[in-house]
């Protein structure tokens, strides 16, 4: 099998991400590879705080210029991600050596790896990795059956960024739902990295009847993989306990469910994802080694 490794570009919305994403579109969220949906690609190579330098570390296999499976980080380097073309199990072997050589940082080198993926995990046996206490949880939201049901009481409303377009409440409403302290820094639309598969009315946020934002969930959705996936989530303190983040889901993936959506994704085993009907998809365990 000759199979090709080449390394990202230094660029963010360049030919190899589409190539990526159509890759993502038909193998990832899938598999052992359902921690790696298309939109966290778009996430992490739209985010503001991604490295640049490291962009090109991450590796492409390709096999006759099709990409059959993507050695990755998230955010930052010492923890990598293999997504593989099911067909192709096999290169796995060969993924884990790049990733250890390319994504390690600080000498330490980290493999996310779902529990039930035999093959992968005896690769990394085999290298020396171990496994650690870190996770990361998948969940699952059938839609199948039709829209969710919110109550909305106090004079709370639903809007989206397609009918505000006020960047500075966006940003406050991220910046307090996350618990940083004060006020967040000032932005214009000239800050914002424009992503190619932002859709604005997917962007929900529940708003005060004073006109702040207290609530906010943001989703993505293509209808190739009829499946949402919700990032980010966030509630300002002083609004918790109030149905809020519930309604914020429910609503954009409601509007998901309007364009086809039968499956939501959420990487979080949160109780509150539970609580509103998601079910654990898979786990995903960090092996480690140190190099």
């Amino acid at each position: 099998m000759d199979v090709s490794i080449s390394h990202y570009p230094k660029e963010r919305f360049c030919t190899d991400f589409f190539r990526v994403i159509n890759f993502l579109q038909k193998y990832g969220a899938k598999s052992f590879n359902c921690n790696w949906h298309w939109a966290r690609w778009e996430w992490l190579i739209g985010h503001s705080m991604l490295d640049m330098d490291s962009l090109p570390r991450i590796g492409l296999f390709e096999l006759d210029n099709e990409i059959v499976g993507l050695a990755t980080h998230d955010m930052r380097l010492g923890s990598a991600y293999i997504i593989c073309n099911p067909e192709y199990e096999t290169l796995k072997h060969e993924m884990l050596l790049y990733a250890e050589k390319n994504l390690s940082e600080n000498g330490i080198s980290g493999i996310y790896i779902e529990d039930n993926d035999a093959i992968l995990i005896n690769y990394a046996e085999q290298q020396g990795f171990y496994l650690s206490d870190e996770k990361e949880y998948v969940s699952a939201l059938d839609c199948s059956k039709g829209k969710f049901k919110y109550d909305l009481n106090g004079g709370y409303i639903v809007t989206d960024y397609s009918e505000s377009k006020d960047i500075n409440k966006y940003f406050r409403v991220m910046w307090k739902g996350f618990d940083h302290e004060g006020e967040p820094p000032a932005f214009t639309e000239e800050d914002i990295i424009a992503k190619p598969h932002f859709i604005p009315e997917l962007t929900v946020f529940i708003m005060t009847p004073d006109g702040e934002y207290a609530a906010h969930c943001g989703t993505w959705y293509d209808p190739k993989t009829r499946e949402a996936y919700v990032e980010p989530v966030v509630t300002i303190p002083e609004y918790r306990k109030r149905g809020l983040g519930k309604a914020a889901v429910y609503e954009s993936i409601n509007r998901c469910i309007g364009m086809g959506a039968k499956t939501a994704l959420v990487i979080s085993n949160q109780q509150f994802y539970y609580r509103i009907g998601f079910k654990e998809n898979s786990v995903h365990s960090l092996w480690k080694k140190i190099i």
